[in-house]
């Protein structure tokens, strides 16, 4: 009788972990479009993100959070991170829920992708303050709206920092001069690597002010010297943003222009 309940006892204990290895989760389905984080904590940095319906193998999981790994076969930037419980349904063995306290939402928006090559346009409105008399140095300045114009093609080494060549250009109707603009080297800063995000730029160049004959299509005269641009702005969708800011060109003649300009602007990357 003592032989045969300790064999029971025996059995009982060598069934636990097989039976807590079933009730455990082998394998998730994602529900919605989510970040996947370093750390199983919402204030974690994001690694990579997932979209509805991946199926993903589970490594470990605490807390309300799971250890994964990205789909089999699937070019990705991470190799493991956490991904919140709320945002999946388990599938595995035993499809036992996670553990733990109710789990945080994490609403955070797919990863930009902003590396490598860019190109962005834009365009809007501006005013452009400018001497009234050009040979005048300290005299009078009047101020004419403008069309401002921006072009800019290089190259993102990271998700937030962005270099480039850059041109913008204030067309107006002054008393002496029809295009301002400044040409050189642009950056731009985004806070954060996801979109939506805000960011800050400047670009420091060459700075031209020229007399365009439009009815010919002629430049009849032009000034050249420093440039300077520098806007913060918002990009509210990935390539979408408007950004507002101010362009300063000190010309060698003495003169300083400046245009405060507001713009829309669509960039490729």
């Amino acid at each position: 009788m003592v032989h045969t309940r300790g064999f029971i006892v025996l059995v009982l204990l060598l069934a636990l972990p097989v039976g807590a290895v079933a009730q455990g989760v082998t394998s998730i389905r994602v529900l919605r479009a989510s970040a996947v984080l370093a750390e199983p904590a919402g204030t974690a940095d994001a690694v990579g993100t997932v979209n509805p319906g991946v199926v993903l193998e589970v490594l470990d999981q605490r807390e309300g959070w799971y250890l994964i790994r990205p789909p089999a076969g699937t070019p990705s930037s991470w190799r493991t991170g956490w991904i919140n419980g709320a945002s999946v349904e388990p599938i595995g063995a035993g499809v036992a829920p996670v553990a733990g306290p109710a789990p945080m939402v994490v609403q955070e928006s797919p990863t930009a992708n902003r590396r490598g090559f860019i190109v962005g346009f834009g365009g809007g409105v501006g005013m452009h303050n400018a001497p009234q008399f050009p040979g005048f140095i300290g005299g009078p300045k009047v101020n004419d709206v403008a069309v401002v114009t921006d072009f800019s093609i290089g190259y993102a080494p990271t998700d937030q920092v962005l270099i480039y060549y850059d041109n913008q250009v204030a067309w107006s109707n002054n008393f002496r001069y029809d295009i301002l603009g400044v040409t050189g080297v642009g950056v731009t800063y985004m806070v954060r690597p996801t979109s939506p995000t805000p960011f800050v730029k400047f670009t420091i160049g060459g700075g031209i002010a020229a007399e365009v004959d439009f009815g010919v299509g002629t430049v009849d005269s032009t000034d050249s010297g420093l440039g300077l641009t520098l806007s913060g702005g918002w990009e509210f969708a990935r390539h979408w943003s408007v950004e507002g800011g101010a362009m300063w060109v000190r010309l060698e003649n003495g003169n300083n222009h400046t245009v405060l300009k507001a713009t829309f602007n669509w960039m490729f990357y």
